[in-house]
């Protein structure tokens, strides 16, 4: 069966096997509540949302997973988000799996138990600060600027939207040094001075233990950079 559907179409609900084709040349319209089932695949809306989903079947109330034996999936569309979600076939319900708000906010579960806000890496780097700097592997950083002995400051390529950003660093024995002792972000090494970050840069320093202006360099050096 071919159906074709040449102006605005109305259809409470629609079932065609694989075999069968749909041509529509302007709108089809499927009335609220109702669904079309595409092979394995159905697309409903209704209220707000608009479904799309396989293995799955509708209850009067919600789109749960089937009996199949195959797990399904559904992808749940409204005007403040983007929801994808994964069912054990038989269960009652589906699981929120990852989706993405209106804001732009990027949620997953990624086995955690919810699907929560991810916040992501926003710059790392990994060098050697060994008298001077070489950068083996970077994202989202311009450069590295060894200031001094064991200071340094870190130059990102974007401008971050605050200054209220996490700066993790970790780092090697420190090089030509029996110990080594904190690794200060946001100071100046020499004056042990306090350096506010910006939107674009900040600074750290590594020193020897129990001499807090007394740097020392080190060969690896990570870092990471997190909002």
């Amino acid at each position: 069966m071919a159906l074709t559907l040449s102006g605005n179409g109305a259809i409470g609900g629609l079932n065609l096997s694989t075999s069968n084709s749909v041509s529509i040349a302007n709108t089809l319209t499927v009335s609220n509540g109702s669904y079309i089932s595409i092979g394995g695949a159905y697309f409903s809306a209704g209220g707000d949302y608009v479904h799309l989903c396989n293995h799955a079947y509708y209850n009067g109330t919600s789109w749960i997973p089937d009996s199949s034996g195959a797990n399904g999936g559904l992808i749940q569309i409204s005007s403040n988000n983007i929801n994808f979600y994964s069912g054990t076939s038989g269960s009652p319900a589906f699981t929120q799996t990852a989706g993405i708000t209106s804001a732009g906010v990027l949620t997953f579960n990624s086995g955690y138990g919810s699907a929560v806000p991810a916040y992501g890496c926003r710059a790392f780097v990994q060098f050697n600060g060994v008298s001077g700097v070489t950068i083996n592997k970077s994202g989202g950083v311009t450069s590295v600027t060894r200031n001094a002995t064991g200071d340094y400051t870190v130059n990102l390529n974007f401008t971050m939207p605050d200054i209220n950003y996490t700066v993790n660093v970790s780092k090697s024995t420190g090089y030509g040094a029996s110990f080594v002792g904190d690794t200060m972000v946001h100071t100046v090494l020499s004056t042990n001075a306090e350096q506010a970050p910006t939107t674009t840069a900040f600074r750290f320093s590594i020193c020897v233990w129990n001499a807090s202006t007394t740097g020392v360099d080190g060969k690896y050096i990570s870092v990471l950079v997190f909002r």
